[in-house]
């Protein structure tokens, strides 16, 4: 079987949790023996921190006394009182066990990114290679973890398929061994030869025109 990790940004990209439509064909292919998923601690955590993060940016206002006395006075409604990291920690907890409940729903196997050790990232680091070979290195840091968690579970009979939007995949992959990359969902589909076409929808139209009509 093929393993499969799904970098953050496709999974934040593929909705809250628990995940869109798209991320439930993932999970129809893990419970039909088809795929199995990988992922790493760090990957779970950058998810549930982008959502939280995201849902603070939106209401964090709350947190202002100003804010409360104007809604209340303006609908009659009385906010709670709640302090700005008292919110972000409940926005945290509950994406965290949100998230954790997603990849559980994938079967995923969490990769530790203790196991990898740091002098090896840092000497890639040092000489400017892999994830290190461009701008923003120190940016890196994250993927580079995840990549050499990657790197020990790809083999040939089990080989991984990173998805991924990042381009800083792109070189990494092309000199490891066993391990691929496409860029969506989508292409993992067609990758794994499961694509679907899409329907012809004008032709549709045109031949129900009147049952269309009709049913409007």
């Amino acid at each position: 079987n093929k393993k499969i990790f799904l970098d953050a940004n496709i999974v934040i990209s593929a909705g809250k949790p628990p995940g869109g439509p798209e991320l439930a064909r993932v999970i129809d292919l893990v419970d039909a023996g088809l795929v199995k998923i990988v992922t790493t601690d760090l990957t779970i955590s950058e998810v549930a921190k982008k959502h939280t993060q995201s849902d603070f940016d939106l209401i964090n206002v709350i947190g202002q006394p100003h804010f409360r006395k104007v809604v209340e006075a303006a609908t009659g409604v009385r906010l709670p009182e709640i302090k700005r990291a008292e919110l972000k920690q409940k926005l945290g907890a509950s994406y965290e066990a949100s998230t954790k409940a997603m990849f559980n729903r994938l079967k995923a196997e969490t990769l530790a990114i203790d196991s990898v050790k740091p002098s090896i990232i840092l000497a890639a680091y040092a000489a400017g290679e892999g994830f290190f070979g461009g701008d923003g290195k120190k940016d890196q840091f994250p993927d580079a973890f995840a990549f050499e968690c990657l790197k020990q579970k790809a083999s040939v009979t089990e080989p991984v398929i990173i998805v991924s939007q990042d381009n800083d995949f792109i070189r990494p992959a092309e000199h490891a061994k066993n391990i691929s990359l496409v860029k969506s969902l989508a292409d993992l589909f067609a990758e794994l030869g499961l694509e679907i076409e899409a329907p012809e929808i004008d032709d549709f139209f045109k031949d129900h025109k009147e049952e269309l009509i009709e049913a409007v």
